[in-house]
């Protein structure tokens, strides 16, 4: 009923995010999840190194982290994955090493990160191999070294970096190896989202429309940006082209295997994204509701089209649902979705 009611308050929830492990993901959690409204899952990936996350008992494996990515990416969720450099077994040439595996790797590549270095807490196994010369944690200079080869060698244009640093108060970290405001003390800059979006910024200057394509999880991904001449970044939309029929399943509820055909696809928006000062709904921007979502979504039908997709279903947040009535989307087993009759007849 609140589900309802949210699509046409004044007030709305336009994205839900939850965090959770990998091992934890399923078909049944990510419909559960669905079911919430939920839009972004954030996960606690730690690290791509087996050996490091047995040291550190985290109780996964890569494994888990690769079928959980590919099926919340099949569900259309957007991505975040928590990384943890300096942690016991690693090595500054070994957390480049994963972190450029993170993105290079067709099997991971989240959306956006949340780059969390290791810190020695009050209260903790960690400190206590800290003081016995088991554990040396990074310091200022190594962490520097990492970050900075991250941000101008490794990070692609389409992912966001949400995080460099976790919050910790002074009380709480036993072992200060590094600055509490590092990500401050930061002045390189990166082609990530974060770097180029224009924030709450005013602008009326004209854009361009950049297609980035990358393969991610047996399927197709489309990232479609619109940017000044100068590269900052005024909107996004993420596109998915896969053999996976989300939809198909969630009517079945065939919790053996999500249905896979090799003679179909079918498209997924998995963000749409306008960057710009909050607005009032029903009030126009200079940048938001100038139309750059609307352009956007244009760009991916046609793309979705050209792949000859059956149909084309957002993960819309429950408050954006009415943004896509107005474009011909109708509300399906939680997606928005749109048709594409000719296309299914030839299927």
């Amino acid at each position: 009923k609140q589900i309802k009611i949210n699509e046409s308050a004044s007030s709305r929830a336009v994205g839900l995010t939850v965090e959770t492990r990998p091992d934890f993901i399923d078909e049944k959690e990510c419909w559960f999840l669905r079911k919430l409204g939920v839009t972004r899952v954030e996960v606690g990936v730690q690290t791509l190194d087996n050996k490091v996350l047995k040291i550190i008992k985290r109780g996964h494996t890569i494994l888990s982290v690769v079928k959980a990515t590919k099926l919340l990416r099949d569900f259309g969720f957007k991505t975040t994955y928590h990384l943890m450099p300096g942690l016991p077994g690693s090595s500054v040439p070994k957390d480049l090493s994963n972190l450029k595996k993170v993105f290079n790797d067709e099997r991971f590549k989240p959306d956006a990160i949340k780059f969390y270095p290791t810190q020695i807490v009050q209260g903790t196994e960690l400190l206590e191999w800290y003081k016995k010369g088991k554990f040396i944690p990074l310091n200022n200079t190594d962490l520097n070294k990492i970050v900075t080869e991250f941000k101008l060698k490794i990070v692609p244009r389409w992912v966001r970096i949400n995080r460099l640093v976790r919050d910790l108060t002074k009380s709480d970290v036993a072992v200060e190896t590094f600055a509490s405001n590092f990500r401050q003390n930061i002045t390189v800059k990166c082609p990530c989202i974060r770097c180029r979006e224009i924030k709450n910024r005013q602008s009326t200057v004209a854009v361009e429309f950049r297609l980035t394509e990358y393969s991610a999880g047996k399927g197709m991904e489309y990232f479609i940006e619109a940017v000044d001449k100068n590269d900052r970044l005024y909107g996004f939309v993420r596109l998915r082209i896969t053999s996976v029929d989300i939809l198909e399943w969630l009517r079945g509820q065939k919790l053996r295997g999500i249905l896979m055909s090799n003679l179909k696809s079918y498209g997924l928006i998995r963000e749409l994204h306008v960057y710009g000062p909050q607005i009032e709904i029903g009030k126009k921007g200079n940048v938001q509701h100038q139309g750059i979502g609307t352009k956007l979504m244009e760009k991916a039908e046609i793309i979705a089209q050209e792949n000859k997709v059956n149909y084309l279903a957002v993960i819309s947040g429950v408050g954006v649902r009415e943004y896509y009535r107005k474009m011909g989307y109708e509300l399906k087993e939680s997606y928005m979705v749109k048709y594409f009759l000719v296309n299914a007849l030839k299927n």
